[in-house]
C-alpha cells in the first residue's frame, strides 16, 4: 500500500504542473486549448463531445497522471513495466490526436493576436 504513495505523489505533481500550464495558456477560455488536448486528452475528447468542460472532466484530468503512476508501479519490473509505459504513452498520444480531430470553435487551438 505505502509503495503506491510515492508514484501517486510524483505523478500528482506532474499533473498539477500540467494543469497550471493549461490554465495559463487557455487564459480563462480566451486562449488556446492545444496544451489541454495534448496533456489531458481523455477529458478533452469528452469535452469536445459535450461542447463544454464539466466538473467530472476536471476531476478526470486531475486523476489521470496519478493513475499513470499507479499503473507503472503495479506492473512487474523489467519488460512488463516498460511495456506498460509504452501502452500508456501510445494510448495517450492516440487520444491526443483524437482530441485535436474533434476540436472546433468551442475549443480553439490557435489564437489570433
Amino acid at each position: 500500500m505505502f509503495g503506491l504513495l510515492k508514484p501517486i505523489a510524483v505523478f500528482s505533481g506532474v499533473g498539477i504542473v500540467a494543469l497550471v500550464i493549461v490554465l495559463a495558456v487557455a487564459a480563462g477560455g480566451h486562449g488556446s486549448y492545444a496544451p489541454a488536448m495534448v496533456l489531458f486528452p481523455y477529458s478533452m475528447i469528452a469535452a469536445n463531445l459535450l461542447n463544454r468542460i464539466t466538473s467530472p472532466l476536471v476531476l478526470l484530468a486531475l486523476i489521470q497522471y496519478p493513475i499513470y503512476g499507479v499503473l507503472l508501479t503495479v506492473a512487474p519490473a523489467g519488460q512488463a513495466r516498460f511495456a506498460t509505459g509504452r501502452a500508456i504513452a501510445l494510448a495517450h498520444a492516440a487520444c491526443a490526436v483524437l482530441a485535436f480531430m474533434g476540436a472546433d470553435q468551442v475549443f480553439p487551438i490557435l489564437v489570433d493576436r
